[in-house]
């Protein structure tokens, strides 16, 4: 773990130096990392996000939603021909019946603009199982001579009624828990294929985080375990901040989780609890976040 440690330290300040000379030399830069919101229909109802809300707010939201071309068409731009790794996300991104041919056509992109291309990650709240172990054997047979590591991330906050109430959806726990047995299942005989989960961390779920580590430790999943956080324009959850924050001593305990033994050098963690210690976020220079598929996001970048 200490090697892999040290080499991202190495990455990071290679990547510094050269947002420094660009920067200097007035170059435009381009961004490595993207995340990308196929969609706000989303179909949970988590107590920390009111993205779900969207599709009540706005009765036509599926309208607005980029095309399958249309994303394409984004990504065949030069902007975007130093990108490594891109997250799908949402909303829930399974939703979408297109997500194989959006996720096939980007690949394909590996053979002109997205040369640099190495992941693809699509975040997921699990609650389709079929649908979703059905999406990732779909896709790993469009895109297995691309080169291309395909990665799932599924979100599990807690075990039981405690994921249920998180997720504000009875039996979310039941069907997120099928979805990692299905993928776990299909990894066995992708190799480019891995599987993951993410835990948001609650005040209700705060004495959950050593079980949940075991949890993806005995299942051999990467884990995202991290705290809560607000803001208007991703998550629009600025008003569940007076409820959901984490104080003080609960922020202690999750420090402290950061050293354990597992994670003492795991770069994720390493960073996360510095960002803790020093009570400021670290930002990336050379992330795009893009929050809201509306056909406006498309056309606001020519073709090439």
């Amino acid at each position: 773990m200490a090697r892999g440690y040290y080499h991202s330290i190495l990455r990071l300040l290679y990547n510094a130096l050269i947002f420094r000379y660009h920067r200097l030399l007035g170059n435009p830069l381009k961004p490595t990392a993207v995340s990308l919101a196929l969609t706000h229909r989303c179909n949970s109802h988590c107590i920390m996000c009111n993205i779900w809300k969207r599709s009540s707010e706005i009765p036509d939201l599926q309208k607005r939603e980029l095309s399958r071309d249309e994303i394409i068409n984004l990504f065949s731009h030069p902007l975007f021909s130093d990108l490594v790794e891109l997250d799908l996300t949402g909303g829930e991104p399974h939703l979408r019946q297109d997500l194989v041919e959006i996720v096939a056509g980007i690949a394909e992109l590996k053979r002109s603009n997205l040369r640099r291309l190495k992941s693809i990650i699509i975040t997921s709240n699990g609650l389709l199982p079929d649908r979703i172990v059905a999406n990732y054997k779909n896709i790993l047979g469009e895109i297995c001579d691309s080169e291309i590591d395909l990665v799932s991330v599924s979100s599990l906050d807690g075990f039981a009624e405690t994921h249920d109430a998180i997720r504000g959806t009875p039996g979310a726990f039941r069907q997120v828990t099928r979805t990692l047995e299905g993928l776990l299942k299909l990894q066995r005989t992708r190799p480019r294929f891995f599987v993951g989960l993410k835990m948001t961390v609650l005040p209700g779920n705060i004495d959950s985080l050593d079980a949940m580590l075991d949890f993806a430790e005995t299942k051999t999943i990467f884990h995202i375990i991290s705290p809560v956080f607000f803001t208007q324009a991703r998550f629009r959850n600025s008003d569940r901040e007076d409820n959901l924050a984490l104080g003080p001593a609960e922020f202690q305990k999750i420090a402290q989780f950061y050293n354990h033994p597992e994670l003492k050098f795991a770069y994720f963690y390493t960073r996360t609890r510095e960002q803790l210690i020093s009570g400021k976020r670290a930002g990336t220079a050379l992330r795009v976040i893009i929050t809201f598929s509306s056909n406006l996001t498309a056309r606001s970048i020519p073709a090439k």
